[in-house]
């Protein structure tokens, strides 16, 4: 099989097997005369010039050393200069652009003998279990080897040549294999492209021949020798391929050009983006940016700057000032693509088009058929490599060619990606179900109060989904979810799976850092340490008084966190860890070790915070539909001249429609007989609601209306100079007045109007004719009236749509006044800890955050939690608890122990005995535990047993005989 098919060889060859890696096949001449393969009339036919050399970079046209000369520089910056008032330069401003330009030797069109840029050298580091390895001599036809014996003569000479028909590429795979990578990290252009919101001038500068232009340490040059068909060349730069290249180059380069990075450039490899938002700006930053380059000897290529932009096109994306899209060049040459003959084809496609998936809605699902047929099709190969795939030969089914020209035609559709903007309203929509999900953030830059979500103008800032949960994307939801509560910024943190000790200091793993063990530490960080260590008398590095800590040495840097802060330090704040660690070590970045170490500290979370973990309002159930919910309630108003009491209050959630009951008692009956004369009215509503009982579970709607109805009853009965006790004639008045008042979180219409479709009454309707009201015509035939009644129905349903904006502005409101509250969002299996706020008598030596409790159902405004050792279940408020750890957190007998010393609240079954404790000088009753075994009774003090169950101690005294004992719990 070859990548061109199948082939069939007509008779035996014989083969010579060699231990390799690739899985590949030379064919000696011989057989290839065979098959009709030719292999000198290729070679003859390939060292013939053709106009494309199958490069994708800019044609640069191949030049001699002496092309470098100024007036050929100066030619190529001038038609530079040109070509930037050809995009809209301003033309006052030209003369200063060429003295900027002009100012610095920075401009080339070839890389000649300049010396190396300025900066530190690259050094590698190898594996301590390389071995060295011997390339062999490979062979090369005749104009293979006339090329590499110029271009390496050139490199000699030069340090490189551009043009030409060939390119030298070094095999440095095995060498890669042995070296130690260096810790790096490339550029999110996705996040730093932010930086470049509202700029509308742009610059594109290009380093010639980028990783040459770096020196390579003396020591590491031997390392990247390569050998040709004669001779063996040692490079003195950084040659492209080798493992550390990409992540030396580009933080030295970030390093150079500090001082502009973010603000006012972006750096990706040897490609720099200049940008500015006016463009006096814009030149000032011009010219610092080529006195930079100047300054550490890099050298620009003429040829692939340009000066100015006002779009620009750049690592493959369109920028301006108003966002982000896609190269249409790119685009239309993807969807160009035929149908793919082997896996190779389709897998270049994926790859391309995943690259775009940002800011096409849905890529995952309609990819989702062409994945599926790639993975199945790789399974088989021994890997995932294109040069492996493309010997994979592929048909795609109807349904598959579907999927492919869909991906196509979503390319067409791709959105620009806006900036964010600080003062834009930012909306999140999200969905998953069990075989994916997705995420779209926008923002919307004039939110419009009385407009669906669906209706506001939206910009796209990102859009991400998938078609398969992976481990990823649930450790990502967590990370989002979880929400420490003692972390005042409110941002979300990752939990442990791990279980930390409770007492690190006392236990028994812990080993403390001796003298050899610095003196270890620091040794294999020397090249690292900081600038002015003296030798202490004990061979130390040290500042001053204070010991050189490597902050590489995470595991010494916690012993020497948990001795400074735990046991006899007492677990005292960030403050005081930090001066005590600081009095005696240096240590980098010690802040957010510190952090990271007190936000795992189990023993601090007893501690630390208030009593009450301030939670916001819980979501109010909702009803949009006219008569969907009832609440009713009842109001104590007192007595009466007659039996009255009560008012039953019953109210519809959508739209306030309310009426009320006066009664003697508030019965069961009553109700019941309130609630059918309801629905021979209205209709039976699909939900009841009951405002009675603990009002932290039960919805409190009609409470807010008891408010209403008290003030007007007081209101009216005061302006009416009437007894109080005549309040039962004011209930219909009442009833109209809250029925018939528009209110603004209706969107200003009254209840009688939403629920009856009546007009609301009003003490200002005398001020108008009657006579002048106009009637709606029902009409006299059945389709008159139909069409009457749905015209009818389409108004009343506009109206409750206004009115479910208005309520949802309402609660984005209070939603806004109480920033400060943090979400409860535990799960069942979450560990937490419980406050002892509710506890009437407490010692004030105990912690206020007791537990740790399991989380073991929830309701919708608090949790069930059991109790370690006892097992005791109780229904908590979530102001009341604030997380612990998550449900992979191990309880041992340790955590058991740590729980049973905090105090535990049991409940006493029977006191047993008592006696007289002659050493404390008091009397103790045993005292036996409900659902502990009698093993477990213990002697507890009469005093401190008579604070907490004073009937049981009464009771049991009063039992006994002994006259002394009287006497004593009447001095209590």
């Amino acid at each position: 099989m070859t990548a061109a098919g199948p082939i069939n060889i007509l008779k035996p060859v014989p083969c010579l097997i060699l231990d390799n890696e690739d899985d590949e096949f030379l064919l000696g001449d011989d057989v290839l005369k065979a098959l009709g393969i030719d292999i000198e009339r290729q070679l003859e036919l390939l060292a013939t010039p053709s106009g494309d050399d199958g490069d994708d970079e800019e044609e640069v046209p191949e030049m001699s050393a002496g092309d470098n000369d100024a007036e050929a520089i100066r030619q190529a910056v001038e038609a530079m200069i040109q070509r930037a008032l050809d995009e809209g330069f301003p033309v006052d401003k030209v003369e200063r652009l060429r003295t900027i330009v002009y100012a610095h030797d920075v401009w080339r069109l070839v890389l000649g003998d300049d010396p190396p840029a300025k900066v530190e050298p690259m050094r590698i580091r190898m594996k301590t279990s390389c071995r060295p390895y011997k390339a062999k001599a490979r062979k090369y036809a005749p104009e293979y080897q006339a090329f590499l014996e110029s271009f390496n003569a050139l490199l000699v000479k030069l340090g490189w040549r551009g043009g030409g028909e060939f390119r030298q590429t070094v095999d440095y795979k095995p060498f890669n294999a042995q070296t130690e990578p260096m810790a790096g990290l490339m550029p999110n252009l996705h996040v730093d492209l932010e930086n470049v919101r509202s700029s509308n001038h742009f610059g594109l500068f290009d380093f010639i021949k980028g990783y040459w232009q770096l020196p390579l340490a003396k020591e590491c040059q031997e390392l990247l020798s390569y050998m040709t068909h004669r001779k063996i060349y040692t490079p003195k730069r950084v040659p492209q391929g080798s493992a550390d290249a990409a992540l030396y180059f580009q933080p030295t380069i970030e390093r150079c050009f500090a001082a502009l990075l973010y603000k006012h450039l972006l750096v990706w490899i040897d490609d720099l983006l200049l940008y500015a938002a006016d463009i006096n700006a814009y030149l000032d930053k011009l010219q610092e940016m080529l006195e930079l380059t100047a300054k550490f000897g890099f050298k620009l290529s003429v040829a692939k700057s340009c000066v100015y932009k006002q779009e620009v096109k750049w690592c493959g994306k369109v920028i301006n000032g108003e966002g982000v899209k896609h190269d249409a060049e790119r685009i239309q040459a993807l969807r160009s693509m035929p149908y793919p003959t082997n896996a190779g084809e389709l897998q270049q496609f994926l790859c391309s088009t995943n690259w775009m998936r940002d800011s096409i809605v849905d890529y995952a699902r309609l990819a989702r058929p062409l994945q599926d047929t790639l993975d199945k099709v790789m399974a088989t190969a021994s890997r995932r490599t294109k040069h492996a795939a493309t010997g994979i030969p592929i048909a795609l089914t109807v349904q598959e060619c579907a999927a492919y020209d869909a991906v196509k035609q979503t390319l067409a559709d791709a959105a620009t990606l806006a900036f964010p903007k600080p003062d834009a309203e930012m909306v999140l929509l999200t969905d998953a179900s069990d075989i994916g999900w997705s995420v779209i953030v926008t923002q919307v830059s004039s939110w419009k109060s009385d407009a669906d979500i669906q209706d506001q103008q939206h910009e796209l800032l990102i859009c991400l989904g998938g078609t398969r949960p992976a481990p990823t994307v649930v450790v990502k939801r967590v990370t989002l979810r979880r929400q420490r509560d003692d972390d005042p910024s409110g941002g979300p943190t990752t939990t442990s799976s791990g279980r930390p000790p409770v007492r690190p200091s006392s236990d028994g793993n812990l080993v403390w850092p001796t003298v050899e063990e610095l003196q270890k530490a620091q040794q294999r960080h020397i090249v690292d340490r900081p600038q002015g260590l003296t030798r202490s008398h004990v061979g130390l590095l040290c500042s001053g008084e204070r010991i050189w800590i490597p902050a590489p040495e995470s595991s010494l840097v916690q012993r020497l966190l948990v001795i400074a802060h735990c046991g006899a330090q007492g677990h005292r704040g960030r403050e005081a860890l930090m001066n005590v660690v600081n009095r005696r070590f240096l240590i980098r970045n010690l802040p957010p070790m510190v952090k990271t170490f007190l936000g795992g500290c189990l023993m601090c979370q007893h501690v630390k915070g208030g009593k009450v973990v301030m939670r916001p309002w819980t979501e109010t159930f909702r009803c949009n539909e006219r008569n969907g919910a009832l609440h009713w309630d009842y109001l104590h108003l007192g007595e009466s001249f007659g039996a009255m009491q009560y008012l039953l209050v019953l109210k519809d959630d959508a739209t306030h429609f309310c009426e009320l009951v006066p009664c003697a008692v508030p019965t069961a009956a009553v109700t019941a007989e309130a609630i059918l004369d309801w629905q021979s009215r209205y209709g039976v509503p699909r939900v009841w609601i009951s405002d009675q009982g603990t009002h932290f579970k039960n919805q409190v709607v009609a409470e807010r209306m008891n408010r209403d109805i008290v003030q007007v009853l007081r209101a009216m009965c005061l302006e009416a100079k009437v007894d109080i006790r005549d309040w039962v004639h004011f209930v219909p008045v009442v009833q109209s007045n809250l029925n018939h008042t528009p209110v603004p979180s209706l969107a200003s219409k009254a209840p009688v109007e939403l629920f009856c479709v009546l007009p609301a009454a009003s003490p200002l309707d005398f001020g108008f004719n009657s006579e002048d009201n106009t009637f709606l015509e029902m009409g006299t035939t059945s389709r008159q009236i139909e069409a009457k009644l749905a015209l009818l129905r389409a108004r009343v349903q506009e109206m409750h749509k206004r009115v479910q904006v208005a309520r949802s502005e309402q609660t984005r409101r209070n939603q806004k006044a109480q920033r400060g509250a943090r979400v409860a969002n535990f799960d069942v299996g979450d560990y937490v800890l419980r406050s002892r706020v509710d506890q009437k008598h407490n010692d004030k030596l105990l912690v206020t955050w007791i537990g740790p409790y399991q989380i073991v159902g929830t309701d919708e405004h608090s949790f069930r939690v059991q109790h370690l050792v006892t097992g005791a279940e109780s229904d908590v408020h979530a102001s009341r608890l604030k997380f612990y750890a998550d449900a992979s957190f191990e309880v041992t007998e340790e955590i058991r122990e740590h729980v049973a010393a905090q105090g535990i609240v049991l409940t006493v079954a029977e006191l047993k005995e008592h006696r007289w404790n002659s050493a404390k000088r008091c009397y103790e009753i045993l005292v036996g535990w409900k659902g502990l075994e009698p093993i477990e009774d213990s002697w507890e003090s009469l005093s401190s047993l008579y604070k907490d169950i004073p009937v049981m101690v009464k009771q049991y005294v009063a039992a006994t005989n002994e006259v002394q004992l009287h006497v004593t719990l009447e001095q209590l």
